[in-house]
């Protein structure tokens, strides 16, 4: 994990939306490390034959997702855990503040963090964003996905 290559870059101090999608399986409890962020949305798929796992997108285009379940009481507010069930796409924000550095996001399922189902990111001061060269990274033809099961 530590030698995997950085793709998420995020300037101290800034917002951030992030997004996850769950494929499949029992919820993933997704944990972001550094801060506190609020779930934004749920949206849903009942089709979700279309995402080819071992290229890690789409193998046609995807239908119209539903929207998904309302934020429950529970959910609201600053939290720095999100469910991510079966066929959703979740969607948080939050600022990332008070301290620059490499930090990590990962589900808290051990068994999957284990199995490879956590990711870096790194936080810098705004005046090193400037400097630095984001690499554009992708899956590219005759490539894996990594984590658990691609997703």
């Amino acid at each position: 994990l530590f030698d995997d290559t950085r793709t998420i870059f995020i300037n101290r101090g800034r917002w951030a939306v992030w997004h996850f999608l769950q494929l499949g399986g029992s919820p993933h409890p997704m944990h972001i490390h550094l801060t506190h962020l609020q779930l934004l949305a749920r949206t849903t798929w009942t089709d979700l034959t279309a995402f080819d796992v071992p290229v890690g997108g789409t193998s046609r285009p995807l239908p119209a997702p539903n929207a998904g379940p309302a934020i429950e009481k529970w959910e609201e507010g600053w939290k720095d855990t999100f469910q991510a069930r079966q066929g959703e796409w979740i969607t948080v924000a939050g600022r990332f503040d008070g301290a620059s550095g490499e930090f990590m996001y990962h589900c808290h399922i051990l068994e999957h963090e284990d199995m490879g189902m956590m990711r870096p990111f790194v936080v810098h001061p705004p005046e090193i964003a400037r400097l630095h060269m984001h690499p554009h990274v992708g899956v590219h033809s005759g490539q894996k996905a990594t984590g658990h099961g691609g997703h």
